[in-house]
C-alpha cells in the first residue's frame, strides 16, 4: 500500500508539473498586457505566467486569506471575489485570462464563462485547465461502481467514495489547503470545448496532460493519440471579434455581422 501511495502520488506530481508547463507553452509574449489569473493562489505560478507574457499589468482572484496575502505581496493586484459572481473588473480590459484547477470548483460556470468573455478585449484569449470527467482513473472507478475519483464532491464534510491518496477531507484539505468547496463541476474535454464554443469563443488548441497509471514519459506519448482520457484537459480560447459594417445594395442600407476567428457572416 505504500508503494502504491507513492507511485500515485509521484504521477500526480509530475503531471502537475507538466500541465504547467502547458499552461506557460500557451502563453505568447504581448509587451504591456494585462493578465487575470483565476485561483492565483500564492502567486507563484501567476508571476511566472506575467514574466512569459511580459504583462504590464497583473491581476489576480484568490478567496483563500491566506493564499490572497501572499499573491499580494508578489506585486499582484488581488481581488477577493466570488468566481461564480461578477469579475470586478471593466469590459474589454485584460487580454489574457489564466484558469488552474478553478473551474470545477464553481456553482456556475455559464456565469463564469460570460464574465471571462466580458472582460477580455478583442482577440484576447483564455487558458482554462480542469480535471478530466473521462480520465481513465475516473473510467476506473465507475466500472467499479464507486464514484468518480475527479467529483463531482457530494459532501464537503465527509469523504465519499475510494480515495486512497486522502481518504479524509482533513487530509485532503491539509494536500490541498486553498481549495475552500469540492469538485461541483467535472467535464470531458469534448464538452470543454464545447460550452466555450458556443460562449462565443474560438477554441484554438485542446490539450491532454497525464495518463493514469503510465509513467510520465508514456504518458506524454499516450496523450498524442489519446487526450480524451488524459487525467488533465486544457484549452486556449480566444474571444470572438464581432465587427459591424454597412452596405449599399439596391437602395437599401444591408447590416453586416460579421464575427473573426473563426469568420462567419449574417446578413440582416
Amino acid at each position: 500500500m505504500n508503494l502504491f501511495y507513492k507511485y500515485f502520488r509521484f504521477l500526480w506530481h509530475q503531471a502537475e508539473i507538466e500541465r504547467r508547463n502547458k499552461i506557460l507553452s500557451l502563453i505568447l509574449p504581448n509587451e504591456g498586457s494585462t493578465l487575470l489569473d483565476c485561483g492565483c493562489d500564492d502567486g507563484s505560478f501567476t508571476m511566472q505566467i506575467a514574466n512569459k507574457l511580459k504583462a504590464q499589468r497583473i491581476i489576480g482572484i484568490e478567496i483563500n486569506e491566506i493564499r490572497r496575502t501572499k499573491a499580494s505581496q508578489n506585486n499582484i493586484e488581488v481581488y477577493n471575489s466570488d468566481l461564480n459572481l461578477n469579475i470586478p473588473l471593466e469590459n474589454s480590459s485584460v487580454d489574457v485570462i489564466t484558469a488552474d484547477q478553478v473551474i470545477e470548483h464553481l456553482i456556475d460556470i455559464d456565469k463564469f464563462i460570460n464574465e471571462i468573455k466580458r472582460v477580455l478585449k478583442p482577440k484576447g484569449y483564455a487558458v482554462i485547465c480542469t480535471d478530466n470527467l473521462a480520465s481513465t482513473h475516473n473510467i476506473f472507478a465507475l466500472l467499479l461502481g464507486l464514484q468518480p475519483y475527479s467529483g463531482p464532491t457530494l459532501s464537503n464534510e465527509i469523504q465519499i467514495g475510494h480515495h486512497p491518496l486522502n481518504p479524509t477531507i482533513e487530509e485532503a484539505m491539509q494536500q490541498y489547503e486553498a481549495v475552500i468547496t469540492g469538485h461541483t463541476k467535472v467535464m470531458t474535454i469534448t464538452s470543454l470545448k464545447e460550452i466555450f464554443k458556443v460562449k462565443g469563443f474560438n477554441v484554438e488548441t485542446s490539450i491532454g496532460v497525464g495518463y493514469l497509471p503510465f509513467s510520465p514519459n508514456l504518458a506524454k506519448l499516450l496523450v498524442r493519440v489519446d487526450k480524451r482520457h488524459s487525467l488533465f484537459i486544457m484549452i486556449k480560447a480566444i474571444k470572438l471579434q464581432v465587427t459591424f459594417t454597412i452596405k449599399k445594395c439596391f437602395n437599401y442600407n444591408l447590416f453586416i455581422i460579421q464575427k473573426i476567428y473563426p469568420c462567419v457572416s449574417l446578413l440582416l
